[in-house]
Formats: structure tokens, sequence, C-alpha cells
């Protein structure tokens, strides 16, 4: 059939800056595909979207008809004998009557009515008829048996240029469906108000406009950037369809059922969305069980009754979470609608309310996360940071900051590989390769109470040991027991502070786990013992891979290994043999093994007693491989080597095993990103004696309620739970500038966890071998973090017991202030320091922000009043940092000593408004876990009273 033009009756217009001069509106008309009812044929087409501007003059005026005259929805074609049925003919179960779908589709026009009423009045504009050009229409479940179409109108508001006024009208948004014969398509659901409103319908490379169209989305080239969708969903999308919403005391339950292919992969037809009132939205399969993760292991309900939160769950497959407060925010804005939910890819879009984002790592980019179409990939990967990479860890959890300064959090309990795409909607975008969908929502409303909530899920962080605290001397490279010496004894003779002294994998033979060479390393044993003498402490490194290549009888940890059958196997039960730093191959303990635990403590205690080390340091447990996968690859026939969509540009087997390798509770495609939490697990057993440190490289969320981790992106790390973080001091890769060691070593001071370190091919950089700038740089910053160490020891207490940040983002003290929320070069210890250092070559002055207060500089006590936030200038000198002390606060500290002391003082600024109790907490003494608790309470007059209790 074709139509060259038709008359239909005009109601509304706007101008839009994709038709300028130019006016659009929704063009109804008759579906035209047989068969078609005799009295619907014969309505007349109507434009019926909206009142969105206000008449024009010489427009001849007519009544705008209420929306209740607009063609009511329906669930799919009619049928002349009653049923209702879908595009295969089949008749569909009527769960959900059409009166609550019309309303679906009417409260989404009054909507829009609401939101165009707010760019141009509300005043209607209508004539009794017009030709237009018919390009497209489609049938859809909303407006069967009526298609929908977009009308491209001249702009009829003077001044109007002639050629313009003389084209005719046409519909011509795009063509998104085959032609019929004669007659062009175009869907009218495809008008979006922008571009950031595009949810993509095609996650896979090489979309195309025909694979697009087949899964009953819009396309549009994506002109403007290459991240920006082609393919995406229109606006009456329906993936899942909702069958059933039930309310209950603890929560609200929805049945889904899935209506149009996703095109993705093979479909879950039937899922269950589960929101439990411990601010946690689970989605599910529901006709089988389906992988979760082991760590970490989330605490039962503990729901109470009271909520500071609402959810609200429809027919139209919105789901979203308010809190309550005056402006009921969503903090998780969800449709169902346009859920994937398949074997092997899952996916869900929020909406979110502003975008202030941070989170999500392990990243290497700024502190406050891109929306601009931004993708975010979360998959433990061993490597050197590049930029729109994952990196050694995978926390998929944000913070986000709302205009009024209140925060709120979404964690995803998930360890499959994961990608989160940020737009500027603002809007969020969860894909996972695998598992549920198993969201948790944080109320806040501040973003440490956030991050608070967020560690009662996932655990509070171990607490360190207070010799931890001290500063740290590591390199790989030393390549002799005599250089370890050397270096630890030259720094200690320049009168640097000094706690603990580290070796890299160079002490090993041949690169062997538990083991040392007694050549290049001979008298190690001594040599601890004398470290332990001076009162400092002595850290190792371990790998997870032993050598699976020596001969029988000679290496335990292999032969032991076998007979426990704790090795991870590949599809055909053999063991995988990958390659580390072992001479020919390596084997991976398999920790979810019922005898891995039994076996990694037996090497810990058995080498324990050789070399008597104080900390153990697990590295390349991403797991990190030479290889990728196998020597020969992986196996082509397995599909999780070649899922339907693989995030970023690499395989999945990337310098790691096969995703088809197994473990006793899974695949290595379920289990990868957490096997170093699970390593860590294990090796936290044996050498937690003394509180022993573990320190790990990878990491995942739940992991700091056992180890901690070094890393340049330590305020993030904070909000995910573990403290005690920092960079390598001077850098890892590359030979630095005696200047810019000497301000990192003044940075560093500042880290949680400090330490310098650097690789086998770079000069030695430790600040002895630096010279004497970097020295005193080195001296005078770590006699500031020394006499600090109460204080920063009490973070850490308060970090372990109730979930506190220890270095925090200005923005966690001052989120109402939004010149905060960019801030990354500086940041505060607590609630009390601000530190702002000077961090690039050259630089004479710091420009540093002080927010409003009563501040005090640490050094000569000089106070001055910030009425308001503002930047000031401070002085860049290389051998220090700007520290100001915040009015209100206390301060413990110790006299700086070569060692963590126990000598304490204390430092008392006050702000008269404030009479507040402060704490200094778990004091340790000793290397047994005989704790003092410090307490310290301010009265009207000040005092501070001590309790000690041995």
């Amino acid at each position: 059939m074709s139509v060259e033009s038709i008359p239909v009756e005009l109601v509304g217009r706007r101008t839009t800056p994709y038709s300028t001069p130019y006016t659009q509106a929704i063009l109804v008309v008759p579906d035209l595909t047989p068969p078609l009812r005799a009295q619907d044929a014969a309505k007349p087409p109507r434009v019926a979207w909206g009142r969105l501007h206000p008449p024009t003059p010489g427009l001849k005026l007519g009544r705008a008809r209420a929306m209740s005259d607009v063609p009511r929805s329906r669930t799919s074609l009619h049928n002349t004998d009653g049923d209702e049925r879908g595009q295969n003919g089949r008749v569909i179960n009527r769960k959900i009557n059409t009166r609550k779908r019309a309303r679906c589709t009417r409260n989404e026009l009054q909507k829009n009515e609401r939101l165009s009423s707010k760019v141009g009045g509300s005043t209607p504009m209508s004539v009794e008829s017009i030709p237009v050009e018919l390009v497209g229409r489609r049938t859809t479940p909303y407006s069967t048996p009526y298609t929908q179409a977009i009308l491209v109108v001249p702009d009829l508001t003077p001044p109007l240029r002639a050629q313009d006024a003389a084209k005719p009208p046409r519909v011509a948004w795009g063509r998104l469906h085959p032609p019929t014969p004669g007659l062009k398509v175009v869907y009218d659901q495809c008008t979006l108000e922008s571009i950031a409103e595009r949810f993509d319908c095609h996650p896979e490379r090489d979309a195309t406009e025909e694979a697009c169209r087949a899964r009953g989305c819009c396309w549009r080239n994506a002109v403007l950037g290459p991240d920006i969708p082609s393919c995406f969903y229109p606006k009456d999308y329906v993936g899942y369809r909702v069958e059933s919403i039930a309310s209950h005391d603890e929560g609200v339950r929805i049945k889904l059922t899935r209506q149009t292919p996703s095109g993705i992969d093979d479909d879950v037809q039937s899922v269950d969305v589960s929101v439990v009132y411990y601010d946690r939205d689970s989605i599910v399969d529901s006709t089988r069980e389906r992988f979760v993760p082991p760590l970490p292991e989330i605490p039962a309900k503990t729901f109470k009754g009271r909520r500071d939160y609402v959810v609200n769950a429809t027919q139209c497959g919105s789901l979203s979470v308010h809190r309550l407060d005056d402006h009921n925010t969503a903090l998780f804005n969800a449709n169902l609608s346009r859920l994937v939910f398949t074997e092997y890819f899952l996916q869900l879009s929020t909406l979110m309310p502003s975008d202030v984002v941070y989170g999500l790592g392990e990243q290497w980019t700024a502190l406050r996360r891109s929306v601009d179409w931004k993708r975010y990939y979360l998959f433990t990967r061993d490597g050197s940071p590049r930029p729109n990479s994952n990196l050694y860890g995978a926390h998929p959890f944000y913070v986000a900051l709302e205009t009024d300064g209140s925060s709120h959090g979404i964690y995803l309990h998930n360890i499959n590989f994961i990608e989160v795409l940020l737009q500027p909607t603002p809007a969020g975008t969860f894909r996972s390769l695998g598992g549920v969908l198993d969201f948790f929502v944080f109320a806040g409303p501040t973003p440490g109470q956030v991050v608070q909530q967020y560690q009662r899920v996932v655990g509070f962080p171990a607490m360190p040991p207070y010799w931890a605290l001290g500063f740290h001397l590591c390199r790989y490279g030393y390549r002799t027991l005599n250089k370890t010496r050397e270096v630890m004894e030259n720094n200690i003779r320049a009168g640097i502070p000094l706690d603990v002294q580290w070796n890299d994998i160079d002490y090993m033979k041949n690169w062997n786990d538990f083991t040392y060479d007694k050549h290049t390393y001979a008298g190690l044993p001594d040599f601890v013992a004398k470290v332990h003498e001076g009162g400092r402490h002595y850290v190792m490194i371990f790998d997870p891979g032993v050598s699976g290549s020596e001969i029988p009888g000679t290496y335990p940890p292999f032969d032991e290994g076998l007979e426990m059958d704790v090795f991870v196997k590949n599809v055909t039960s053999g063991i995988v043999y990958a390659k580390v730093w072992n001479y020919v191959s390596t084997v991976f303990p398999d920790f979810t093994h019922p005898n891995s635990s039994r076996y990694w403590t037996r090497q810990f205690r058995k080498f324990h007693d050789v070399v008597p080390f104080d900390g153990a340091w697990i590295d390349m447990n991403e797991p990190s491989n030479f290889y990728n996968g196998h020597e020969n690859g992986c196996p082509r026939d397995q599909k999780v080597e070649r899922p339907p969509y693989v995030p970023g540009p690499d395989p999945l087997c990337i310098r790691t095993l096969c995703m088809s390798d197994q473990h006793y509770a899974s695949s290595h495609y379920n289990l990868h990103s957490v096997y170093s939490q699970l390593e860590a697990r294990a090796t936290y057993r044996p050498v937690r004696r003394g509180r022993d440190e573990v320190q790990r490289m990878s990491n995942v969320r739940g992991a700091h309620s056992i180890p901690e981790r070094h890393d340049c992106d330590f305020l993030s790390f904070g909000m995910y739970g573990i403290p005690l973080a920092g960079a390598d001091i001077c850098g890892f890769a590359g030979n630095t500038t005696v200047e810019l060691c000497a301000r990192w070593q003044v940075l560093g001071a500042f880290y949680p966890f400090s330490r310098n370190h650097n690789e086998y091919s770079c000069e030695d950089q430790d600040p002895y071998s630096m010279g004497p700038e970097v020295v005193l740089a080195t001296k005078n910053s770590l006699t500031v973090r020394y006499a600090l160490l109460p204080y920063l020891y009490t973070l850490f207490y308060r970090s372990h017991v109730y979930g506190e940040t220890v270095a925090r983002p200005l923005f966690f003290e001052f989120p109402e202030d939004p010149r905060t929320h960019d801030i990354d070069e500086q940041f505060m210890w607590g609630s009390a320091l601000l530190i702002s250092p000077a961090l690039y070559q050259g630089q004479t002055k710091v420009e540093a922000y002080v927010p409003r207060g009563t501040w005090y500089d640490i050094y000569d006590g000089g106070r001055f009043e910030q009425s308001a936030g503002g930047y000031r200038y401070f002085p860049a000198p290389i051998d220090k940092a700007n520290v100001l002390v915040r009015g209100g606060h206390v301060v413990p500290m110790q006299e700086p000593a070569a060692t963590t002391t126990v000598s304490v003082s204390l430092v008392t600024l006050l702000d008269a408004a404030q009479d507040h109790k402060y704490s200094v907490y778990n004091f340790t003494l000793a290397e047994t876990l005989r704790i003092f608790d410090i307490a310290q309470f301010m009265d009207e007059d000040f005092s501070i009273a001590w309790f000690a209790e041995s």
C-alpha cells in the first residue's frame, strides 16, 4: 500500500534543535497492515502527544482534544475472537489487564506533557488538517491498532524563510523497519529529548542497522562520539513484561516474563526480582540456581521494621528506591522492561540523581568519575596502568553526591567481569558476564555513612599492627642480602625513621615460593633476627603459583599439592601448567578446594620456622600468567572463552588462566576476580599470630576484611573499605628526579601505607641513595608522620570497628560545598587534618582550597578564620607539606623516634562551639594483642581524663 499524503489534525508542535526551522510532533495514523478492523481504518489520524507551545498568530485555532480521546493502548494485535495474541499468533495469558497498560501509556503522555509545558507553555494550537508525506509507521503494543510516527512541519512562527515555508511537511526521523512496498517506515518512539537518553540496545561490537532493527530498537548513526550508541531502546520497549508484584512486610517480589528477545544470547524466560528491606535489590533466574560470589560473605538480613527509604514498583516495569527526605530523591531508578538476563550476559540501567560519582575501581583516572559515555571495566588484571582498561582491583561500588550535598551508594554483589557505562543522562548501565544482579542501595545521607553502610555488607577492615603505620623500605632488585642490609643501614644512619624492611622475589631460589637462595641470601634468618633486635620488622613476598617442574621429592609445595589434589584443573581434569616467574612452569592452588587451607597453612608455617618474617606480601594473584591462558591457548569450543559480549579490547584470558579452567567451586570464568581474596583468606590464618601484616596486590570488595593493599588511588580505596593504601613512593617503573622524589617522599609520609619501592631495572631510589635533599625531605615529613601516629592509629581503629575512612577526600567532610567535589590533590586524615602537598617539578607555590571554618598551621600553631571556603596560596618547599588542623578537634600525638614508640602527648585545638568526646583506641604496645584503651573526654574546663587497662 502506498500513501503519498494524508490529512492529519494537528494538536501540538515543538521546535527542536534537530529540526529547526521545522516543528516536530507525534503523528498517529491507522495501522495499514492487514488484518485491520473497518472501524479502526475509518478513524481519522491525529497528532496526539501533547500541547507543547502557545498558538501562532494567523493559524486557525481548534479545540485540542482531551487526553482521554487518545487511542487506548493494547498488549498485542487485536483479534476478532477476543483473545490477545503476540506476533507469532499465540494467545497470551492475560495476567495484567489492558486498563493497567493503558494507564502506563497515559502516565507517560502526561509526564511528557508536563515536561513540555516547562519549555514553552501549554496553550493548545490546532489546525483542521494539513497534508503530510508519510515516511514511516510501526505497530507497537502501546498503540495497536494505531501507528505512531514523527511529524515534521514547517515552523509557522515568523520569521520564516520563503523556501522553508514552501517545503512539504514530512515525517522524517529515520527508517527503522523494512519498508512496506511503496511506503517508507519510521518509528516515532525513537524521538528522544537528547542523545544522552539513549540506552544501548546492541552493546556488542559492529552493530548494524539491520541487526538493530531485528531487536525492535532504534538506529541512528552516532556521529558525535564512538561511545554514543547508534542502536538504542525505543521509549515503549518491553523486553520483560511484569507478570505480578507482591509486597510483604520485608520487601517486594516481582515476576518477569520475557516478551521481546534481546538478540544478544538465549534469554532467561522467567526472572524473579526480590527487593529486600535492608537496601537490597536482587534479580535472579527463577528456574534454576546461578553462581553467586562465595566472598564477601553477606550478613543475614537485619531489617527491624524501620526504613529511611521507600520502594516503588509498577506494572510498567519501573523499579525505584527513594530516600525519605524533603526531596524524595530516587537513588536507584531502573526500567525492568529493558533488563537483559541471559546465561552469559546481564544488563540493567539506573537513572542517577546527579553526575557527581566516585568509585568503580580500580581505574587510572581522576577521583571523580566521568559520566561522558565512559566505560569502567572491573576484572582483575596484572599489568601497567593504562587509560580505559581494567586494573588489579574490581570494586563495583560507587558513591554519588546529590545537588544538596546528600550522598548515596550502589553496590553490585557480583564477581564476574563487570562493565559499568556512565552516561550524561545521568545514568549508569551495569553489565555482567554471569551470575545474578544483586544490588545494594545505601541511603547515606553523608558520604561517610554510605561507606559505613557498604562495609556492614562486605565486612570491616582488619586492624593493622602499630608498626605497619611506620615507614617501609623495599625494592625489586636488591639481588643480594648484602645489598638489602646496606640500603637499610644507610637509611638508618642517615636518621630516617624506618620500621619495616621488605624483600621482593629476588630472595627466592629459582624464584620458587617458600625457598630462599642460600648463596645470594646466605644468612637470611640471622639477618631477620638482627632486624627484630633493632625494634623493626621484616616482610617477604609470596606468589600464589608454585613451580610445577621440579624433580619429584625436591620441592614440597608441588609434591604436597599433588598429593592433596589442590591445583587448578583444565576442562579434561588435568593440572593447568601456566608460566609466571618459575623457570619452566607454574601451577596454581585452587583456594576453593577443601584441602587448600590446610595445604597453604602448612607451607607458610614450615617456611616461617626457617625465616621468622613478620608480614606476608602476596602478589601476582589476579591471578597473573605470562601465557594468555595455556601455552597453546584456550579451548576454542568452550563458550566461556568467547561469550557473546566481551567488554574492552582484549580477550578474557589475557595474562591469566583460561576461563574454562576448573576450580572445586566453579569455573575460572566465575571465580577469576575473587581469586586474590580467596588466597588472602587462606594466608591470613597462618600469619595472623601477633596481628602480623598481610599485604596483597590484587583486591576485590570484602578482601579488606583480611589484608590491605598498596595503590595510587588511595582515596578511592578508602571508600572501598581498604584504608591501608598508598602508592610506591618515588614511582615503581622508570627513574625519577631528585626534586620529584623529595616531593613524593613528603606526599608519601601522609599515605596511610608509606613505602618506597621500585622495580628491577631502575636505579636505587631509597632516600639515602637519592641524596641529601631527599634525605632531608624524608626526615622532616616522617617526623611529622611519626608524631601523628597515635592519631593515625585511632583512625584505623575507627575504620576497623565503625567502617570510617582514614584518608578521605575533602568532599567527605564538606559535601555541601561543590568546590570540593573535584579536588584530588588535597586530602584529609580523618576529620581533623588537611594535607595540601606540592606535587610537581619546579613548583613554587600550592594553590589549596581551604573549606569554611577555623584552621591552624600544624607547625607553628598559627590560626586563621575561613569565613567561606576559598583558595589560598601556600609555600611549596621541597621538604615539607602544608598541613592544617581543623578547629574543634583533638589530635593525639607522640614524641617521634626512629621506630614506632608509645610516648604520647596531646595537642588540643578547640573551637569554642564544640565540646565533643574524642578517643584514642587500641594502642598496641607489644607484639602480643595486649591493648591499652586511651580515652579522652573534654568537659567544660577542657580537662583530659586517661584510662588504661592491661
